[in-house]
């Protein structure tokens, strides 16, 4: 039965050409993924030297067969390299690139010298089988056991090329010689397509292989994020424990100090001390509440209450401090303004308590005032606005109080920013959006 080889192979041929560049790309685009990368080339180089195979009108064979032949001495070194790389082991075989480069001569032997097809598909088809058969071996053995799907179609594809190749090379090593590659016959058909049907499948195999590692990564990724959330909960007891309530406690005691007689350089020493101890119940404070923020467990609750209790409760806290400072702290709340509202007046009270911390912190000397305000109001709900202005320097907005106010004020539907003139004042602005009481 006479058969044109060409008819049969070029489609084979091109699509086994268009598959292994869908895999270079994909390669490229996944390049972190070991392995991957190489044997998506080998698989190019593949495809590539079945297309030179079938260009014979079209350039001299001394150039044609060569290249070829050295396109699938490269593409089954790297078909191996890139096996051993996936797996964890050391890419490079020295005995591959030794076989190479004696498959290469051979075949410069038998086409230049002595001219023999048979003996030059003989050992190419050897060499690539061998090539294969051992990146089977190595998936099967050392690829990790949590890619079953990838590994078995992969591997399989190897096997099945390395089939092809072996008994390629026995038929023609005992066939009739043939007076070129492209003889018509159907034995040599069938090789042919079927050497490019497996380069496609080994093709596909490593894409799937890369979907798994993707698939794995990201499993990786959430035991990761599970454990770090596991840390997370461990830190944030032992900061409750461990320094915040000691140090919570060497305040308190400190602030009765302060209570008792002392002389002037006492006070100024247990002053410092008391203000040092603050600001570290306030950083404590601070990784907790960003700790729980970032970890999607701060509770958000809605009650009844007063805005403008909850400003000046907090200026009473911090009036003490600013006296000692000879700093006025006044609290302004313009008349007709709503009062009543339904929120979570402590998270309300938190953000303002972390702004008047700061201003009376950076004001030497002068006023602080904390401004109640609307913006816009109607039946239900008020848009409010509370400014804290200071005559003091403007702050860095990477504090740890200032960004867990933030992210408070984001959570509670507001926005907090800061308005600083050189030498004149500061004004740290929180907008909030709040539902009127009925």
């Amino acid at each position: 039965m006479q058969v044109d080889f060409r008819i049969l192979v070029s489609p084979a041929a091109f699509f086994a050409l268009l598959v292994s560049l869908i895999g270079v790309l994909i390669g490229r685009k996944r390049r972190p993924y070991s392995g991957v990368g190489r044997c998506a080339f080998a698989n190019l180089f593949l495809s590539l030297a079945l297309l030179l195979f079938a260009l014979r009108p079209v350039l001299p064979d001394s150039i044609r067969i060569f290249s070829a032949n050295a396109l699938l001495v490269a593409a089954s070194v790297l078909s191996l390299e890139g096996t051993r790389e996936l797996c964890g082991l050391r890419p490079r075989v020295r005995a591959m690139y030794a076989g190479g480069a004696l498959v290469l001569l051979t075949v410069a032997y038998f086409d230049y010298f002595k001219s023999s097809v048979n003996a030059r598909i003989t050992a190419m088809s050897l060499f690539i089988g061998a090539g294969a058969l051992l990146c089977s071996v190595t998936l099967l053995r050392r690829a990790p056991a949590r890619r079953p799907l990838g590994v078995l179609v992969t591997s399989g594809m190897f096997v099945l090329c390395a089939a092809v190749l072996i008994a390629g090379a026995v038929y023609f090593f005992f066939a009739p010689p043939l007076s070129c590659l492209f003889a018509p016959s159907l034995p040599n058909a069938i090789f042919f397509v079927s050497a490019g049907l497996s380069i496609a499948g080994c093709s596909i195999g490593w894409s799937v292989l890369a979907d798994e590692r993707l698939a794995m990564d990201l499993d990786n990724a959430q035991r990761r994020a599970i454990a770090a959330d596991t840390a997370r909960r461990e830190y944030l007891a032992m900061v409750d424990h461990e320094i915040r309530n000691p140090v919570g406690g060497v305040v308190a005691a400190t602030e009765l100090l302060l209570d008792t007689d002392l002389t002037a350089e006492q006070q100024e020493c247990a002053y410092a001390l008391l203000k040092e101890g603050e600001t570290l119940v306030a950083l404590s404070g601070g990784l907790l509440d960003l700790c729980r923020i970032e970890a999607g467990e701060l509770a958000i609750d809605s009650s009844a209450f007063d805005l403008c209790i909850v400003i000046r409760r907090v200026a009473e806290t911090y009036a003490p401090i600013a006296t000692r400072k000879q700093v006025e702290l006044r609290v302004e709340y313009t008349a007709g303004v709503p009062r009543r509202f339904i929120g979570d007046a402590s998270r309300i009270r938190q953000v303002i308590a972390a702004l008047v911390e700061k201003a009376v912190r950076y004001t030497p000397a002068g006023q602080i005032r904390v401004v109640a305000a609307c913006q816009t109001k109607n039946t239900s709900k008020a848009g409010m606005l509370v400014l804290v202005t200071y005559t003091g320097v403007g702050i860095s907005q990477e504090e740890i109080g200032f960004v867990v106010a933030k992210k408070l004020a984001g959570i509670l539907g507001g926005s907090l920013h800061v308005e600083s003139q050189a030498g004149e004042s500061s004004t740290l602005a929180f907008t909030l959006p709040l539902s009127i009481e009925t």
